[in-house]
């Protein structure tokens, strides 16, 4: 999937359409880590809900 940055408030924002999580077995609610390549970009991938919310704060 070829796309583009959009505007979200001050920041850009990644839009992946339904289709595609459906297609890799992901929801609306799916999260994602995301980090910078050695080789240069951003590389994204889908990681499991922590089990609690707090986790899910020590990533913030």
């Amino acid at each position: 999937m070829i796309t583009h940055l959009v505007k979200h408030g001050r920041s850009r924002a990644v839009v992946i359409d339904e289709g595609l999580l459906q297609a890799a077995g992901l929801d609306k609610d799916a999260l994602f880590q995301i980090i910078i390549s050695p080789n240069g970009g951003l590389l994204m991938q889908s990681v499991e809900r922590p089990t609690s919310d707090k986790k899910l704060e020590n990533t913030k």
